[in-house]
């Protein structure tokens, strides 16, 4: 890939990261909120629609931090495309310097659960030796006694930063670390592609 080639490649991850970055803010926004009336009463439709915009967040900042991940982390598939992408990722790593593997920006794992949604209650239906289902909780563990974990589809604890979906455990609070941790070095990386670029153009 030529210096402008790159150049594009780290400008996009950065717009990634920036989204990434302004869905962790509507997050905390969000778990911020009260759903409170003037009188101390609770409003019900600004609770859900409070709730909703927890969940929303996230999904939103998965997904960003998915689109970085593909982009250092291609996934790869048979022929001359996936040799391309398996190039372009090798390139795009060793400029800002991520490994190879072991990075929490390359797991996918969570965001392809929520982003393939429909196949996971169709796991459930299948799996499910009670039938018991919850999703969408907010708060701390032990909040919930006496269901299966393969039972609870989405359960964030804002304590913890953790997100926990059917028994499995996701660090939130790891991902946006690593996002505000690559965003200055992808900067400095496509402004070093960009000067590169002028170089030659002189």
């Amino acid at each position: 890939m030529n210096s402008r080639d790159i150049a594009v490649y780290l400008r996009e991850a950065e717009t990634q990261c920036r989204l990434s970055l302004g869905a962790c803010i509507a997050l905390n926004n969000a778990m911020n909120a009260s759903s409170k009336n003037e009188d101390g009463t609770q409003n019900w439709e600004r609770f859900r629609y409070i709730h909703g915009e927890v969940f929303r967040s996230i999904h939103s900042l998965l997904t960003h931090a998915s689109n970085i991940s593909r982009l250092f982390w291609p996934p790869i598939g048979r022929g001359k495309n996936g040799a391309k992408k398996e190039e372009r990722g090798r390139i795009l790593r060793e400029r800002v310097g991520l490994p190879n593997e072991n990075h929490p920006l390359k797991k996918r794992t969570l965001r392809d659960h929520l982003e393939h949604f429909d196949e996971r209650i169709d796991s459930w239906r299948e799996t499910s030796a009670r039938k018991n289902y919850a999703q969408d909780l907010i708060g701390p563990q032990n909040m919930i006694q006496g269901l299966d974990p393969a039972d609870m589809m989405r359960w964030y604890d804002p304590d913890r930063k953790r997100f926990m979906f059917r028994g499995e455990e996701f660090d939130m609070q790891e991902l946006v670390s690593a996002i505000n941790e690559l965003l200055p070095t992808l900067n400095k990386a496509a402004e070093a592609a960009e000067t590169e670029l002028r170089g030659r153009k002189s």
